[in-house]
Order: C-alpha cells, then sequence, then structure tokens
C-alpha cells in the first residue's frame, strides 16, 4: 500500500481548534485517506469490459484474488446495440490489485471463454478452502439473439488448463432448459465449491416466457488430484440423470450458493405466498439433502409485487450467513434500499435489520463481505441520479448491526468504494484475504470507440486502516 501522509501543521493546529465530532486521533490518524489507489483490472482495451455484481471475485486459499469479467459490446434496453459475441476473462491479483507474478511474466486476462459467433452473461467465479483448489468459473451462453444455457470450465487455481484431459468447457443446463421451441433460456449462475475442493455445486435460474421461473442445479466433481475433469453427477434429489429443480415453476429470483460448513447453503427470493421471502435450502457435500433441515423461508419486506425482485447477496461467516438484499418501497419511480443482516445457521436472526443506504433513491446490486470481530462490509449501487452519474457506495457494520466508523467517511455514513467521483461505477464485488478488503467494478469513465467505454476497476484497503475499531 501507499506511504500514509503525514498530517500538515496548519491542518493539525485547525482540527485541534475544530474540537468537535471525532477524536483527534480519529481526525488525524483515522481520516487520512487510507486505501490504495484505483487500479484497472483488465488489460484488453477492445470493447466493453464489465462484471456481473457479487461473484466476480473469490479470495484464493493461497493468499491471491481471481476475478472474471465479460467483454462485448455491451447490450441494455437502451443504448441500443446489437446483440453481439462476448468474452470471458479472468485474472488472478495480489490483495492490493497489482499482478500476480509467475516468475517473469504477469498474469493477467486470461481467456476462458470465446464462442464463436455467440455471446456469453454473467460470469461468476468460486473456488475451494484447500489449497490447490480447482477454480470453476460458470456463464450463461447463447447463440446471438437465441436462448442461453450455462457453461462452466474448471480451472487451476493459477487460472491455467487442468490438463490435456480437462474439458474446455462443458453445459450444465438441460436441453430443455435452454430451448426456443419451450420458450425457455437457462441463466444467471452462481456456484460453490465443497471444503475438500473435490465437488461443485451450480444453481442456475431457468426462465420460461415472462412469469415461470424455477431454481435448478447441478452438481460436478472436478477434481485434478484424481484426474477427473468435468464429471456431471445425477440430481441427488432424484437419482435421475441431469439437472434436478429447488424450486417449483413460479414467482422466484435469482439463486444464490454458498460452501456452508461441509455442505452448501442455497438461497432465492420467493413470492409464492404473495410476499417476497427468501427461501433457504441446505444440502449435503454431494448436493444431497439434508434430512436434518427443513426448506425454510425469512422475510425480506417490500413490495408485494412480484414484478419487483429483490436482489440477494451471501457471504458465511463460520457458522453464521450474512445476508444482503434490496427492498423495494416504490416500483414507479423504483425505490430500493439496501438492507444486511447477520443470522445464525438456523436462520435465527443475530442482529437487527439494518438499511445500508443513508438517502432514499434507487440502490440496488448489493455485495457483502463478512470481516474480522462479526463486522461485515457491504456495498451497492447508487443509481438515484441516473445511470450517467451510478456510483458504488460501502458501509460497515459491526456484529449488532451498528454503523462503525470508517477512514473514508470521517464518520459512519456510507462512502463511495471508488476514489474517483460518481461516473457510471456499478456492479461491485467484495472480497477480504486476510487483513486486507479488496472491492471490484466495473466503471464507464474512461472513453473508447465501443458502447460505453466500460473496464473494470479495483480498491484495496488494509481493514484495520479503514475501520480503525477493527485494529
Amino acid at each position: 500500500m501507499p506511504a500514509r501522509a503525514t498530517p500538515r501543521p496548519a491542518l493539525v493546529a485547525a482540527l485541534l481548534a475544530a474540537g468537535a465530532g471525532c477524536s483527534i486521533v480519529n481526525r488525524i490518524d483515522a481520516c487520512d485517506p487510507l486505501g490504495d489507489a484505483e487500479f484497472t483490472v483488465n488489460q484488453v482495451a477492445v470493447d466493453d469490459q464489465y462484471t456481473s455484481g457479487p461473484r466476480a471475485a473469490v479470495a484464493l486459499p493461497r493468499g491471491l484474488v481471481a476475478l472474471v469479467w465479460n467483454s462485448d459490446r455491451r447490450v441494455t434496453s437502451r443504448n441500443g446495440v446489437a446483440p453481439n459475441p462476448g468474452v470471458v476473462y479472468a485474472g488472478l491479483r495480489e490483495p492490493d490489485g497489482t499482478y500476480r507474478q509467475a516468475g517473469s511474466v504477469r498474469v493477467g486476462d486470461v481467456e476462458v471463454a470465446r464462442p464463436e459467433g455467440q455471446a456469453t452473461w454473467h460470469p461468476v467465479i468460486a473456488t475451494g478452502s484447500a489449497v490447490g483448489s480447482t477454480v470453476y468459473v460458470a456463464w450463461a451462453q447463447s447463440p446471438l439473439g437465441g436462448p442461453s444455457r450455462v457453461l462452466v470450465r474448471p480451472l487451476t487455481d493459477g487460472l491455467t488448463a487442468l490438463g490435456a484431459s480437462a474439458p474446455t468447457s462443458f453445459e450444465i443446463s438441460d436441453p430443455d432448459d435452454s430451448s426456443a421451441a419451450m420458450g425457455t433460456s437457462a441463466t444467471r449462475p452462481s456456484v460453490a465449491v465443497s471444503a475438500d475442493g473435490t465437488r461443485a455445486l451450480v444453481v442456475y435460474l431457468v426462465v420460461r416466457g415472462t412469469a415461470g421461473r424455477t431454481v435448478r442445479y447441478r452438481p460436478l466433481t472436478v477434481s485434478f488430484a484424481t484426474n477427473i475433469h468435468g464429471r456431471l453427477e445425477p440430481d441427488p434429489l432424484t437419482g435421475r440423470e441431469g439437472a434436478g429443480s429447488l424450486s417449483p415453476e413460479g414467482p422466484v429470483g435469482l439463486p444464490i450458493i454458498a460452501r456452508l460448513g461441509d455442505g452448501f447453503v442455497v438461497v432465492w427470493p420467493d413470492f409464492t405466498r404473495g410476499r417476497w421471502q427468501a427461501t433457504w435450502r441446505f444440502l449435503g457435500r454431494l448436493g444431497d439433502a439434508d434430512e436434518s433441515r427443513a426448506v425454510v423461508s425469512t422475510e425480506l419486506g417490500g413490495l408485494r409485487d412480484a414484478n419487483v425482485l429483490p436482489q440477494l447477496a451471501l457471504d458465511v461467516d463460520g457458522d453464521e450467513l450474512v445476508l444482503a438484499w434490496t427492498r423495494a418501497s416504490s416500483a414507479s419511480p423504483l425505490r430500493q434500499d439496501v438492507v444486511v443482516q447477520r443470522l445464525a445457521r438456523d436462520l435465527r436472526p443475530l442482529s437487527p435489520e439494518r438499511v445500508a443506504n443513508a438517502s432514499t433513491g434507487d440502490h440496488n446490486t448489493p455485495a457483502v463481505v463478512a470481516l474480522p470481530r462479526g463486522a461485515v462490509m457491504v456495498s451497492w449501487d447508487d443509481d438515484t441520479r441516473g445511470t450517467a452519474t451510478t456510483q458504488v457506495l460501502a458501509r460497515v457494520f459491526d456484529r449488532a448491526g451498528n454503523a462503525l466508523f470508517t477512514a473514508e467517511a470521517c464518520g459512519t455514513e456510507p462512502f463511495a468504494l471508488p476514489g474517483a467521483a460518481p461516473g457510471r461505477h456499478a456492479m461491485s464485488a467484495l472480497v477480504r484475504v486476510g487483513g486486507v478488503v479488496a472491492g471490484v467494478w466495473h466503471d464507464g469513465s474512461e472513453r473508447a470507440p465501443d458502447a460505453f467505454g466500460l473496464s473494470v476497476r479495483g480498491r484495496s484497503f488494509a481493514v484495520g486502516a479503514l475501520v480503525p475499531a477493527l485494529r
């Protein structure tokens, strides 16, 4: 990290004279800018480079950060760009954002997938907790304008191919999940890896028409140690070949999966009962149902409107769960809050629900990461002023749900995760490696001859410097 600036005598005198608000220790020591300067993740500069949100980065057991992003001329409902071929990239960084060195070779912009004539969407990344665990990248892919399907590629923890016998990539969604004739598309994958690094579980959403959605999942075995690469496993709930369903078709939203102990936990928003709830499903290491745990729902609140889907983010802190989600109070104009809460393994609340944003507006796309001593950091997009000035904000809470003082805010208020002024920052991910927390997002402040001029940016903080109470 860069050297700390020494406070100027005039500044010290002014702060001593002010004597209000924070203590002088906080004013002088904790309010200096303590985060590293922003860094650009991608080396490639052709087309837009953009992240997919909270699962775009993962901490590797050997102390590095692996990131994944999409590259194409980004398509939105407003910019008039036609669907175009995409590329999925990954990169390896030190926690402070510098490139990982392999001898004299700088490791960056690893090409994970470049399907000819097909669009790529929503790449995510995960790995196990043991050193040397396989890294899994999952994404959605479709013919231009056609139905999407979900694919996976396993890599070593150096983001290289596993070996000659390993597949470049393979599809995990079933044919019926991605069918023009049936009007279905498989999209928005989330992946988690067992603690021993030998088993992965991928969940995704199957969309049928405008209303029917189903949470689907597929376990797979990928182990470099046993030379098994990409073996799809049967649905452990039924024993049948192919993907299984965790929800009936209905008004459900995007699922998220995380490793929990020796197994997995899956959560998704569900409007089946006429109000938004989080539905939780606990699975064993093989993806089989945990018979000791029933399917449980917790309340998300907000509008009773099936068309305003909450967005979820999840982190696991030991035996506890940290959930962040969006809660809408108005559909037109869209007004949403970002809410965060710590839960026990049995889903008992361990902290009150806390609204992270400090202003009314369109706050969305949360990410969350557990910090030492039960604290949590949550980030989100603030779209209140429109897409031209979107910013990524962040805030830290203690175990009891109280907002903590941060050096960036010089108070307990939210602070801008990027160091630059607002300018089309969006879709953040948070990851912690030891005493460092890093955030990544995509940034439209750079100009280029493409749809938006998006690049993937990041910034890291020493936890104890950012949050003095955690020193």
